[in-house]
């Protein structure tokens, strides 16, 4: 009997998971504002594609590791919203076969070293995953500081993306994942450092087309 989940218990993991699938939902469609709004510019100046691949990258980990710890709400989001990212860097880097090739392999690569690597590596990796917006950062830092108006970077992509990574910091307290809590306070630091960047860098008229 002391097996037994007690019904409280039990609720608050469904209600964990409900708002993890939440953030998962976000997450999936994060990339789509970013993805329109290149395509209606038909350039990504100040995009940075290097934080585009990382961001692959840490989609393809975390879908591992969500397989891994059996999160099914870490697993499945994350696997959908690499399909979006996915269309960003086609958008941003053009259809070759060099980036559909280098892109793949990152895929692979990260789910299989998330899955099958000794916990303790997974976990110094999955930290530095969280790095992954640092080039957009510099990226935005300097079209500031050279006062270089009119950037691709969406603002409601970035909106988006805080309101999920906000929930995944919920989802993370409410399942007791310590370890998640951490990266996604850290990517919500950077996230927040991207979309100040952004907005102090661009008249109010282009911040509404945004």
């Amino acid at each position: 009997m002391s097996d037994l989940v007690s019904p409280s218990t039990l609720c608050c993991v469904l209600a964990g998971e409900l708002i993890g699938f939440a953030a998962g939902g976000l997450s999936c469609v994060t990339g789509i504002p970013q993805a329109q709004r290149l395509h209606v510019l038909g350039h990504g100046r100040g995009v940075s594609l290097l934080s585009w691949l990382v961001i692959a990258s840490a989609n393809s980990a975390w879908l591992g590791y969500g397989v891994r710890i059996h999160a099914p709400a870490v697993s499945v989001s994350n696997g959908l919203t690499l399909l979006v990212t996915i269309s960003v860097i086609m958008s941003l880097s053009g259809i070759a076969v060099s980036t559909i090739s280098k892109t793949g392999s990152i895929v692979v690569l990260s789910a299989a070293a998330a899955w099958g690597l000794p916990a303790s590596v997974v976990k110094v990796a999955m930290v530095g995953f969280t790095l992954s917006r640092a080039p957009q950062v510099v990226h935005s830092w300097r079209s500031k500081r050279n006062q270089i108006a009119g950037t691709a970077v969406s603002i409601p992509s970035l909106a988006v993306s805080l309101t999920s990574l906000i929930l995944w910091g919920t989802y993370s307290v409410a399942v007791n994942k310590p370890f998640l809590t951490l990266t996604t306070g850290i990517a919500l630091s950077l996230a927040v450092a991207i979309g100040w960047l952004e907005l102090t860098n661009r008249p109010v008229a282009d911040r509404e087309m945004t």
